[in-house]
């Protein structure tokens, strides 16, 4: 299962990237929420963990933006 991940935080996308790859899941990492969203929109992500508090696009926004978006 494909699972996006967006975290500003170095360490904790090093640390969510490991223990997500270990339980075999496939991984995309954004560096904030505006990057988050365009991989969004690029693919489908049954899963998506998200910061709070990001640049640029917070955790809240992408989310509203995710659900608001038609299924895939």
């Amino acid at each position: 299962m494909k699972v996006l991940v967006a975290e500003d935080s170095a360490v904790m996308q090093r640390l969510l990237l490991r223990s997500l790859e270990k339980w075999s899941y496939e991984v995309a990492v954004a560096a904030d929420g505006a990057e988050a969203w365009e991989l969004f929109q690029r693919d489908h992500y049954p899963l998506v963990l998200t910061d709070w508090m990001m640049p640029s696009l917070d955790g809240i926004e992408l989310i509203r933006r995710i659900r608001a978006s038609p299924p895939a």
